[in-house]
């Protein structure tokens, strides 16, 4: 479970969202604005983010694809709680722009995504088999965001093909990494 301590509430436009004083597990607010600028830029058709947790950077793309009028977004863990808390906070956004499931959406098989987010547990082997899955349900110009891309077992996942794109400290080891397939 997530350490509450030094939690902080956001009110943007009616949703609210939840940052950690000391990082945690969610995206900042500044990588969370990055992520819907980044969504109204590309205006994609289809979004996936695997590692929903409780729908934090989930709330910043269905706002962005909200605010374009377009554009459907689908979020997946493995974790009930999370898919629950996720459903929560996307409440007050449209559901003709989200859907949440629980594991890789495999209803969706044949859909291939413009924008993908993967923020899943930084172990090796899941992040590996995240971007075996992400690279299978893209196209030619999906764009492949990576939340916590200074994690060691992170870069290793994906590395060389990763460049990176935000970082804030070292010891923090967080930051955006960006591929285009």
């Amino acid at each position: 479970m997530p350490n509450f301590k030094g939690l902080h509430l956001y009110d943007c436009k009616g949703a609210f969202r939840l940052t950690w004083d000391e990082r945690g597990f969610a995206v900042t607010e500044e990588e969370g604005m990055f992520l819907k600028t980044l969504i109204k830029w590309m205006r994609p058709k289809f979004c996936l983010e695997i590692g929903t947790y409780v729908g934090i950077s989930s709330s910043w793309i269905v706002e962005g694809l909200q605010e374009i009028g377009g554009g459907i977004y689908h979020g997946c863990d493995i974790i009930p709680l999370y898919i629950e808390e996720a459903r929560k906070r996307l409440g007050c956004y449209s559901q003709n722009f989200w859907k949440l499931y629980l594991g890789y959406p495999e209803e969706e098989k044949d859909v291939i995504y413009d924008f993908i987010f993967i923020d899943d547990s930084h172990v090796e082997e899941t992040v590996k088999k995240s971007y075996t899955y992400a690279k299978k349900h893209s196209r030619s110009g999906t764009l492949i965001v990576f939340h916590d891309i200074l994690l060691p077992d992170v870069q290793k996942a994906i590395y060389p093909d990763v460049a990176t794109l935000l970082k804030t400290t070292p010891e923090k080891q967080v930051g955006l990494g960006l591929i285009v397939v």
